[in-house]
């Protein structure tokens, strides 16, 4: 049913025109020049691109996903492998020791002792 109606020919906008006098209602269709002989797929493709182009960043992520595609998500998976007893022995051992740092005291930029 979709396909059907996206290849429909593009009919333009409904306009309702009150006639003044009798106060009747009259329906017109409003079509652009650029899109008459243009069905509603390629309608709506053209206008979703000029959406794009005049900075609507919503549009341009509907169009680059649609014609390069949604961007694969990364993921990283990393497998250990242990055995139950290996994991409490783990669990049972030290950290391991790190590299002590060295830090000299330095003498205070800041000198208020004249306060």
């Amino acid at each position: 049913m979709v396909p059907t109606a996206l290849s429909l020919p593009y009919v333009g906008r409904k306009v309702f025109v009150r006639n003044p006098t009798t106060g009747e209602e009259t329906i017109l269709l409003d079509i652009e020049p650029e899109f008459v002989g243009m069905n509603n797929l390629e309608v709506m493709v053209i206008k979703e691109a000029q959406l794009a182009a005049a900075g609507n960043s919503e549009a341009t992520h509907r169009l680059l996903d649609r014609v390069l595609g949604k961007p694969k998500q990364q993921n990283e998976n990393l497998n250990v492998n242990a055995s139950y007893s290996e994991f409490l022995d783990m669990c049972d051992a030290p950290p391991p020791r790190s590299n002590p740092i060295n830090v000299t005291p330095q003498e205070d930029p800041f000198d208020f002792s004249d306060l």
